[in-house]
């Protein structure tokens, strides 16, 4: 980010924050072969001292400067620990999470499928198979751009139970074909994890809304327990979604100056 920064106020050229992230994603991306997402990038580009960045992920879009309450502070601990982008272990993760996403596009889609056969047995209002099946919900999900957008409740009740634990990359080619991601490649020989990578960005989104609506709340012990409580989740959850030394405060990353509160984890 440094370094782009520089290159273009040298030739003198005047990028926007979120276009200078942007870019520098691809150069991950594309040159490097890291296949990160955006968080980091925006967090330094549009980050200020003392508040939180609350963004969405779609592809980076800021919501909002979240003001800190005067009685609540954060602090960054380094674990001294390397986290690297770049490994064989993160490209998995995001591989199995995009698999994920298309287990439920292709689900939803099964579902809409049964709710309407090709061949009805009686006529009906069709406003009234709308509202009784819900396809206008299906709709949405079987076009699902973010795993984030699904709402806890909607996963659980309609497709938790039918995303596995892994699936080799053989598997998944054969019955779904492309996982739809462009940084990505599926090793058919390898075997991924599924349903942890799934799950993650669907609550990871939820808490993070939780733990902004109670950063606003009234002072109280219990404000504070319950935002140390989604902290501690959102440890475990990270260390059960990646490599188990991915750990501690990285729910908040901290750039410079800019402390990003994560809105969404993508895709």
């Amino acid at each position: 980010m440094a370094l782009t920064h520089v290159f273009f106020f040298a030739v003198g050229l005047n990028i926007a924050p979120r276009d200078l992230a942007i870019l520098c994603q691809k150069v991950e991306n594309h040159i490097v072969g890291a296949p990160c997402g955006v968080m980091d990038q925006m967090t330094s580009a549009c980050g200020e001292a003392n508040k939180l960045l609350a963004m969405v992920c779609q592809p980076a879009e800021v919501k909002e400067l979240v003001s800190i309450p005067t009685h609540i502070r954060f602090w960054g601990l380094d674990s001294g620990i390397r986290h690297s982008v770049g490994g064989t272990d993160y490209g998995s993760v995001r591989v199995g999470t995009y698999m994920g996403r298309k287990l439920i596009k292709c689900a939803a889609s099964d579902l809409i499928s049964q709710s309407f056969p090709s061949t009805p047995t009686q006529s009906c209002d069709a406003s009234e198979e709308y509202e009784k099946y819900g396809v206008d919900l299906l709709k949405s999900e079987a076009s699902l751009q973010y795993l984030c957008n699904l709402p806890p409740h909607r996963y659980e009740a309609a497709y938790a139970r039918d995303i596995p634990e892994f699936i080799t990359g053989d598997e998944f080619m054969e019955k779904y074909g492309d996982h739809n991601d462009a940084v990505t490649v599926i090793d058919p020989k390898r075997s991924y994890s599924v349903k942890a990578p799934t799950r993650h960005p669907i609550y990871e989104n939820f808490r993070v809304e939780a733990f902004k609506a109670l950063l606003t709340a009234a002072k109280t012990d219990e404000q504070l327990s319950a935002l140390g409580e989604l902290m501690y989740q959102v440890n475990f959850m990270r260390s059960d979604t990646w490599l188990s030394i991915y750990v501690l405060l990285y729910y908040f990353k901290f750039r410079n100056c800019g402390i990003l509160l994560t809105l969404l984890f993508s895709p």
